[in-house]
């Protein structure tokens, strides 16, 4: 997920590495968090369990990324340490839906003009779910 102007979402290979290059950009990783740990994330679906968003719970070693994350309308924070991302227009969330608290990977990568990207382990989600995601703008 790159927090630009627009929300874009793309797929990758979630493999150790300090620099990524995602929508022509080149970006490089943010060493945050206690070896590498920044939270834990929930995706966010709606009454039908569609995934309409993602939701990131700042582990207390990672605040740092709290003050890296832009001001966008998409992006909406529940508490100074929990923020979430939504990739559509929902007003009904399921809470009990959303509340997968996943244990994967993510890690976050900073371009040379202050861009922010989190890569985000989507291997909870199955092929209809990551399908859906990939409708969100700028998806490749």
């Amino acid at each position: 997920m790159m927090f630009g102007e627009e929300l874009e979402v793309c797929t990758a290979s979630f493999e150790p590495r300090t620099s990524a290059s995602f929508f022509g950009t080149s970006y490089r990783e943010l060493l945050l968090g206690h070896d590498g740990f920044l939270g834990f994330y929930d995706w966010l679906r709606d009454r039908t369990g569609k995934v309409v968003g993602f939701r990131l719970w700042i582990g207390a070693k990672s605040l740092e990324l709290a003050k890296l994350i832009p001001q966008r309308l998409y992006l909406l924070w529940d508490s100074q340490d929990v923020f979430r991302v939504m990739f559509a227009a929902c007003e009904d969330i399921d809470e009990d839906a959303s509340m997968e608290q996943d244990f994967g990977h993510i890690r976050a990568f900073g371009s040379s003009d202050g861009v922010l990207l989190l890569a985000v382990d989507a291997n909870g989600l199955d092929e209809q779910e990551l399908a859906s995601l990939m409708r969100v703008k700028g998806a490749e």
